[in-house]
């Protein structure tokens, strides 16, 4: 749970910030490109789940690979102040959303029994979706009180490292929380992959509907009483 309020978190803490972002250096048609970009990512990526079907095991790792891949997009956007570069990235980062979330979707049917499933999946949604009012109410006094003062020309870390990596002017405050998302998705990420209750989640928890038929039929046996044939002498 923590690591899709984590995601969500910051996912959404720099997804309300593209506009401003693009704003710093465009115009509204070059926002207009930007999301279209991005809904042509999303439905690309939708579609293409839907042909595939995701992998057959380890749908787990899926889930956190292509979180982790979708902070390279965040990080692209975070580099320079350019239409296509940020375009590129809003693509990068919504072709992998769907996919990762119908991966996550898929291991919480596998793993919770389906008379339980809406109270289940209702308090996942809660503790997962919590976050994006936080994370939209904090993004706009950090870009504007913190991050974008320090990227200013003469501010606190307009001479530093960063100042080669996302520049400085205006909008660049904005850049550095992009680049603190991605590596936060890479961070985080990293750490439910090493953690091995996540890794191997999909082997310590039984699947509550087994896929193969053997299996359903171990469970019926299991589970169903046998009525006892009686015979006319009984």
């Amino acid at each position: 749970m923590w690591y899709y309020a984590a995601v969500n978190f910051f996912l959404s803490l720099s997804g309300v910030l593209v506009i401003p972002l693009v704003l710093s250096f465009g115009v509204a048609t070059d926002i207009g490109v930007i999301q279209m970009a991005g809904g042509v990512a999303m439905l690309i990526g939708g579609v293409a789940m839907g042909i595939w079907g995701g992998p057959k095991k380890h749908l787990i790792w899926g889930v956190v690979a292509t979180i982790a891949l979708s902070g390279v997009g965040y990080f692209m956007a975070g580099l320079r102040p350019s239409t296509l570069l940020i375009g590129s990235a809003q693509f990068v980062i919504l072709f992998f959303i769907p996919i990762s979330a119908a991966l996550s979707q898929a291991v919480w049917q596998k793993k919770v029994a389906p008379d339980i499933q809406g109270r289940v999946f209702a308090i996942r949604a809660m503790i997962a979706y919590l976050i994006i009012p936080l994370a939209n109410l904090v993004a706009g006094p950090l870009a504007d009180n913190i991050f974008e003062p320090l990227m200013q020309e003469g501010g606190a870390l307009s001479s530093t490292f960063l100042a080669g990596v996302v520049g400085v002017g205006a909008g660049r405050g904005i850049a550095l929380i992009f680049m603190v998302s991605a590596f936060s998705l890479w961070l985080s990420s990293g750490y439910a992959f090493a953690n091995p209750r996540i890794r191997n989640l999909e082997m310590d928890i039984p699947d509550a509907i087994p896929d193969e038929p053997e299996e359903i039929e171990e469970v019926l046996a299991d589970d169903v009483p046998v009525p006892v044939m009686q015979t006319a002498g009984d």
